[in-house]
């Protein structure tokens, strides 16, 4: 029962090549393709996700892009604690932050659009779609705060939480 539903978060068939729009703020938008997203582990709340993407910046959201460059990055892709994981390059090791499915705050938008794209093979392209793909995947508003992000030395030790 809990591998039917930590397998009812990730989309069937992971088409190679999503692209998507993010956000536009101060004068820059940015895009992404997801190339490539696999399984690396799971527990109890959810599966971690290791997915590589491309980011590309423009002027305007139909402007001339620059970038590609290509990054990896992990979701966790869960009911209870949806996450973000991220390498901090400055500090070292990895951090995990966890994300509103319902209504992102500025700073975490691009990274929840990845994680609809990553865990449930769906284009945010409005920010109605936040509450409307929450709603129908079964997420509930947070109450309260987000917790802290984590730090973590390596993205599989958040299975070990």
């Amino acid at each position: 029962l809990l591998a039917a539903a930590i397998v009812s978060l990730i989309p069937l068939s992971a088409d190679a090549g999503l692209s998507f729009a993010g956000r536009c703020h101060m004068g820059t938008c940015a895009s992404y393709s997801l190339d490539d997203w696999e399984i690396v582990g799971a527990n109890g709340k959810g599966s971690l996700m290791k997915v590589t993407t491309r980011t590309w910046q423009s002027k305007s959201p139909n402007g001339r892009k620059s970038g590609g460059k290509s990054d990896t990055s992990y979701v966790f892709c869960s009911k209870s604690v949806p996450s973000m994981i991220y390498n901090d390059k400055e500090q070292g090791g990895w951090v995990a932050s966890a994300l509103a499915p319902s209504s992102p705050a500025g700073y975490s938008y691009d990274a929840t659009i990845m994680y609809f794209a990553a865990c449930h093979g769906v284009i945010v392209k409005t920010d109605d779609d936040f509450d409307t793909y929450a709603r129908k995947f079964g997420y509930k508003q947070p109450e309260g705060a987000l917790p802290e992000d984590i730090k973590l030395a390596a993205p599989e030790d958040l299975l070990k939480r």
